[in-house]
């Protein structure tokens, strides 16, 4: 009884506090690799953020799985790499997949969900979809004041 004990009281938080340095390993790699994505963005080097992001997509689908923050993230960086393409439909995709994570995941009141509809709103005043862009202007507008 005594070896599974020890295992219980001093093996398990090991095992979940090492399961957490790897998350936090997994999250910062692919923080890397969105701002790797965003400076060829900034250069118009389209193709080369999108393979960017493709991996940081990867690295985070098989290490994290879908429903998490940095999928998020990964997500509204595809959008924000074919918005700055020209590329809207794509984005739209994007940006849409981020900010239904970011709101499942984070919640109404976290900033990254507020960013999520304030860069749709900037994607549908491109598309000159106005009226679409104004009601995401205004739920972000209400967010600020709470």
């Amino acid at each position: 009884m005594k070896p599974l004990l020890f295992f219980g009281l001093i093996m398990l938080p090991a095992i979940c506090f090492s399961q957490a340095l790897d998350t936090i390993a997994v999250t910062r790699e692919v923080d890397s690799l969105i701002q790797v994505s965003r400076g060829l963005t900034g250069k118009g080097e389209f193709e080369k953020a999108l393979e960017v992001n493709a991996a940081a997509e990867k690295l985070t689908l098989e290490k994290l799985g879908r429903e998490t923050a940095t999928y998020g993230s990964v997500c509204f960086n595809h959008g924000r790499v074919f918005h700055n393409q020209g590329n809207y439909p794509e984005a739209e995709k994007w940006y849409l997949e981020a900010k239904a994570i970011r709101e499942k995941v984070l919640g109404k009141e976290h900033a990254s969900y507020g960013t999520s509809l304030n860069n749709l709103a900037i994607l549908y005043m491109d598309m000159r979809h106005y009226e679409t862009a104004e009601l995401l202007s205004l739920e972000v507008k209400n967010m600020q004041r709470v």
